[in-house]
Order: C-alpha cells, then structure tokens, then sequence
C-alpha cells in the first residue's frame, strides 16, 4: 500500500485493483490478550521488522485494542507489548481491596454480590495514561479502528483516527483504551465525551468486521483486503459437563448466569458468528487464529504467574501451527 495512501485522513476514490490493503484484528479477552501479545511477538521475530511497517490498517477490542494501540500509535515491538502484560506491569490493573481480596479467597463467587465493579479503574486508567501520555486518537498517524458500547443508547461506539462521530471530542488515545476495556462487572464504564461507555467485547469482541468496512472506507473492494485475525482463544466445555450444563440452567438465575460466564457468553456468542461472516468474505485472504484454551485460565483477570507463562508458552505453541499460513498470506498482500 502506498506511504502517502492517508495523507490528510481524506477518504479516496477506488483504488487500482493490483493494490492491496493488510489488515490486523485482535478481539477482546483480558489478560489473555497475552497470549495474542506472544503470538505477534513470535511473528514480528520472523519478519524482521517492528509490525507497524508491516501492517496498514488495525482494529482492536477491550484488551485487543491495546495492543493494536501499542502498534499503531506507539509503534512498540510486540515483545515489548508483552512485556506490558507481565505482573509487574498487570497488577496495575487488576488489583483488589484488601476486603474483596479476602472475600475472593474466602468466599467463592462473593465477588458478584458486592456492590460496584470488582475493581475501581482507577489502575487500568493510570496503565493506560503510562502507555500513551497526552497523545489525541486523531493524530494517530495509521488507520486504526477501536470499538466501544454506548450501554445508555445501546449503540456501538466506533472510534476511527480519521474521523467520525466517536472522534468529534478529539478524545486522547487513553481515553478510547480504557473504555473500550472497561468490561462490566471487572470495571466501571467510562465517560468519553458526552457518552458513558464499555468494553466494545458486548457487541463486536472480533472487530474484524468493522475493519472490512473501514477498509471500504478507503476505496477498497474485498478482494483487495487482506487480514490476519487473532482471537484471544476460545472456551470449549469437556464433554462431561454438556448435560450438567443443560439440565441446570433452567434454574439458574441472575447470579447463576453470572458465575457460569454470562459476561463471556456474550463475547464468545458475537465472536464466533463475525468469525463466520469474514472467513465467508475473505476466504483465503484471512488468517484466523483462535484457539482452544484446554491448559489455561478462561477467566479475563487471572494474571497469576502461572497463567501468564501457560498463556505466552501457547501463544509460542500456536504461532508454530499458524506459521506458514501466516506468513504465506503476508506474502501474498505484499506481492
């Protein structure tokens, strides 16, 4: 794609039809977003280059706009993206009273019943500050599509650095990160703008399809778009448990549903059916990458030194099976 393709963030006409867009996704997920950090961090190796060259559109949801962040706007390596999601660097985040802490230990699953969100935001937002300071989303040099939820008008915010609605506040790049990871239950919303917002996982947690439209945006036709999509990995029930499943959720209530993961049924719901929709659009020209999580924690907030390493050892292990796809499709846009 041409250097000078976004100069002055003004929509083009067509483009020739030798030209061709590559395109980076990455869904929500929490600290599991580690896992897509590594899976990058591996890639990145390979090439040779800091991914910010390699790529020339990204999109990002809750902890996947994070990292697509990094890339866009702070041109980081991915291993230094990684680093971010160590515990050092993680507790930041995700740290807890010393009431809801002994409450978590004590009480399995009290964390649902006690009044606010499990943690105040207050870390996630100064993590977020500490990452990109006092720079605007609007000067944001690549094109680079970051999602929310509007949970008061039931609206999905899309914030894209070239412009649009979500952007007329000339919101700094902190602001749309925190909210488009302010998850409910785990953090309270957040206010950017006039507009009180959520993690963008409620309604496009794979944003992959949003950034096929932006991609049209700039005169592209589908078969010009290229795009490698990583998920945050997938939770697959063991059979035993189907019939347990089954049987009891009709009598589950609120906080049944709750405690068995309704929050990450949502996400899971919206992410399988967007990965239908862009396979079924882009076919080859996507690489898809979402595993199973079989020997990790599915939880969004489990930045335990064990998980962490299980979570960056099967972003190195997934990057190995999705290897030459990858990089054959990199290939092919570059062609």
């Amino acid at each position: 794609m041409h250097q000078d393709l976004f100069t002055n963030h003004k929509i083009i006409e067509q483009r020739p039809e030798t030209e061709k867009v590559l395109c980076l996704s990455i869904d929500g997920g929490g600290i599991r977003g580690l896992m897509a950090a590594e899976i990058l961090a591996c890639l990145e190796k390979e090439l040779h280059e800091n991914l910010y060259n390699t790529f020339d559109m990204y999109a990002g949801t809750s902890t996947g706009s994070m990292i697509a962040l990094n890339i866009a706007a702070n041109q980081f390596n991915a291993e230094r993206i990684v680093e971010w999601y160590l515990p050092e660097k993680a507790s930041i985040i995700f740290t807890l009273s010393r009431l809801r802490s002994y409450m978590k230990n004590k009480v399995p699953n009290s964390l649902y019943l006690m009044p606010r969100a499990r943690y105040t935001g207050h870390g996630k937002r100064e993590y977020c500050k500490q990452l990109f300071g006092e720079k605007k989303f609007h000067a944001i040099e690549k094109p680079i599509l970051v999602t929310a939820y509007n949970f008061v008008n039931n609206t999905t915010a899309i914030f894209k650095s070239t412009g649009g609605t979500e952007v007329q506040s000339h919101p700094y790049v902190y602001e749309v990160c925190d909210a488009s990871s302010a998850a409910p239950i785990y953090f309270p919303p957040v206010k950017v703008g006039d507009h009180w917002l959520i993690d963008g996982g409620i309604s496009a947690n794979n944003p992959s399809l949003c950034l096929i439209s932006y991609a049209f945006e700039f005169g592209y036709r589908i078969k010009q778009i290229y795009m490698v999509s990583i998920g945050t990995g997938r939770h697959q029930r063991k059979f035993s448990k189907f019939e347990y499943y089954a049987q009891n959720a009709f009598n589950w209530n609120g906080f049944a549903w709750l405690t068995h993961g309704l929050i990450e049924n949502f996400m899971d719901g919206n992410t399988t059916t967007t990965d239908y929709l862009a396979n079924d659009l882009l076919r080859r020209r996507i690489c898809r990458i979402n595993p199973v999580l079989d020997q990790v924690n599915y939880q969004l907030d489990d930045n335990t030194p064990e998980n962490l390493k299980n979570l960056r050892a099967l972003g190195r292990e997934i990057y190995q099976e999705y290897r030459t796809e990858l990089l054959s499709l990199i290939d092919a846009a570059k062609a």
